[in-house]
């Protein structure tokens, strides 16, 4: 009840974490019973109120039919709509959007080897060279942290994305999950996410120059001393990039599914899906033609994760 009344009161730098007692125990009889060390970490080990939110959403859902889905999403839009702050409502859609996606969609059936929720292993080793597909998801997120100011604004972007690579996954869930709790971020704040995370050294060596650049202008977008139109455009263009393949795969295994169901739902997803790769077709989102400059705020520029 406590997190569903914070939500309309949510703003940039004004949220709530959850620490959560022993059955029976109130802070008194804690600190009594096991002294303040116990309290105190109890206090460290708080969750986020985003977390709390969503089990307090999500709890006890079944999302196992077309139906329920809709049901759950349409509880989830209603929480959000609560609260009044737009870009702590966009970082709270994005996050929600995420764990939905990780505990309720089942994986795309071209994908059905893959693992769809967010994996448990952690930070894995930086494959080299990535494909082309893993390239563009490195790209992505080496230009939200060398530009963490723009995370607020492409967070839910950046959750609806599959991101291909597992390691990856989990820097994108921790990037979303960020920019839910801190709406006004900064490179400093970041990094100590990162690092509670044990992810500092995995997302140093991903923006390290030599680990990505190969000194295409296309990539000037992503490098710490991009301005940030650079940066914003450059992340646009390359997340259409990303939604048109993902849309083709899908339009390719919705047309199979019509093959063997010819029924009116599966005749929905394919009208659907082709619909939105006609919005996209449509849409302008080239990168920009030459490097930005500026005081070089990013994360490598700070001397972030240079290893």
């Amino acid at each position: 009840r406590a997190a569903e009344r914070a939500l309309p009161l949510l703003a940039p730098g004004r949220s709530l974490a959850f620490a959560f007692l022993p059955d029976g125990e109130d802070p008194d009889s804690l600190v009594a019973r096991a002294g303040a060390g116990a309290l105190r970490e109890r206090l460290d080990a708080a969750v986020p109120l985003v977390e709390v939110a969503w089990r307090g959403v999500s709890a006890g859902k079944r999302a196992d039919t077309p139906e329920r889905r809709a049901g759950l999403l349409r509880e989830i839009d209603k929480r959000i709509a609560e609260i009044a702050d737009p870009r702590v409502r966009a970082a709270y859609g994005a996050a929600f959007r995420a764990r939905f996606d990780a505990a309720f969609r089942a994986p795309r059936r071209r994908d059905s080897r893959r693992q769809n929720a967010w994996p448990a292993r952690g930070f894995e080793e930086i494959a080299a060279p990535p494909g082309d597909g893993e390239r563009l998801e490195r790209l992505m997120l080496i230009a939200m942290l060398n530009h963490p100011g723009l995370l607020p604004e492409f967070a839910e972007e950046l959750a609806e994305i599959e991101f291909e690579a597992p390691g990856l996954r989990n820097l994108r869930a921790l990037l979303v999950d960020f920019a839910a709790a801190a709406p006004e971020p900064t490179a400093e704040a970041l990094r100590e996410r990162l690092a509670a995370a044990g992810a500092l050294d995995y997302a140093g060596r991903l923006v390290a120059p030599g680990s990505w650049e190969s000194g295409r202008i296309a990539e000037s977008f992503a490098r710490p001393e991009a301005d940030a139109e650079a940066a914003r455009a450059g992340f646009r263009h390359l997340a259409g990039r990303r939604r048109r393949a993902a849309l083709e795969a899908d339009l390719r295994a919705a047309e199979a599914e019509l093959g063997e169901r010819m029924d009116g739902e599966a005749l929905a997803v394919l009208v659907q899906l082709r619909r939105q790769l006609h919005a996209l077709d449509n849409a302008d989102a080239r990168p920009p033609a030459q490097p930005g400059a500026s005081a070089g705020a990013g994360l490598v520029s700070q001397g972030f994760g240079i290893t």
